[in-house]
């Protein structure tokens, strides 16, 4: 996927952080995992991060891929799960993180989606 097809900004990991993973934020210009779909996310990141106050760099609007945490199917509505992992949103005011373009099965694989966050 080329990186023109997303906006890219550069936060402070406040946490180390892996690749695709969905963020949260937790304080000036600083993201942490979101493990929860009921928190508004920031975005994914887009690299692997070991230490606290590192630099990260993170997608947050256009076409992007993140890891899954379950079975999602092209199309469903996606959230952010215990592990900051994309899966399905099913429940009234979930907070939504845009939609997946593609199916994928594979618990970890990555899927492309459209970074359009909004309530369920």
């Amino acid at each position: 996927m080329d990186t023109k097809d997303m906006q890219v900004a550069s936060f402070e990991a406040g946490q180390p952080i892996n690749r695709f993973l969905v963020v949260r934020s937790v304080g000036s210009n600083q993201v942490k995992k979101n493990t929860t779909k009921a928190t508004p996310s920031v975005g994914i990141t887009q690299d692997t991060v070991s230490a606290t106050g590192s630099a990260v760099p993170v997608a947050i609007g256009g076409i992007v891929k993140g890891a899954v945490g379950r079975s999602v199917t092209k199309d469903q509505a996606l959230v952010p799960d215990s592990t900051a992992r994309l899966v399905h949103g099913t429940t009234e005011n979930d907070k939504c993180v845009g939609f997946a373009l593609e199916s994928q099965a594979t618990v970890g694989g990555l899927t492309k989606l459209l970074w359009s966050p909004f309530n369920f």
